[in-house]
């Protein structure tokens, strides 16, 4: 189960809200499958998101190739789950190697090793 990330026109916004829209037609670039969710987050007519979304759940997926429907999208039928704003979104968190700082012995063993390669440096130990 995972969480895909998509934007959504305002007009099909209200109608997903609203119960009356019960399916997206997507392109199968991600890996869409039965009981994954997708944050569907509303974008304006100029295509700046507004801030609100909508957490629906996939149901169903109809891949293309059939009915007329080309083979490279996909119809997902979907359930809506909850209402959203992205503030309320915790992104995932993701480490930072520059924020990560090291223990006291860490960081006495990096000045130990600096200070070696130093001294070798000035002895002509690296050439």
């Amino acid at each position: 189960m995972r969480i895909h990330d998509l934007k959504i026109q305002r007009q099909h916004f209200i109608d997903v809200e609203s119960g009356q829209k019960k399916a997206e037609i997507r392109k199968h670039d991600r890996d869409f499958n039965v009981g994954d969710f997708l944050q569907l987050n509303e974008i304006d007519e100029h295509g700046t998101a507004t801030g609100e979304g909508l957490r629906v759940r996939v149901t169903h997926i109809l891949p293309g190739g059939e009915y007329g429907l080309d083979a490279d999208y996909s119809i997902l039928s979907i359930e809506r789950i909850a209402r959203t704003r992205v503030m309320d979104i915790q992104p995932e968190p993701v480490l930072n190697p520059l924020t990560i700082m090291p223990s006291q012995s860490e960081a006495d063993e990096i000045s130990r090793l600096l200070e070696r390669c130093r001294a070798k440096l000035h002895t002509g130990g690296y050439q």
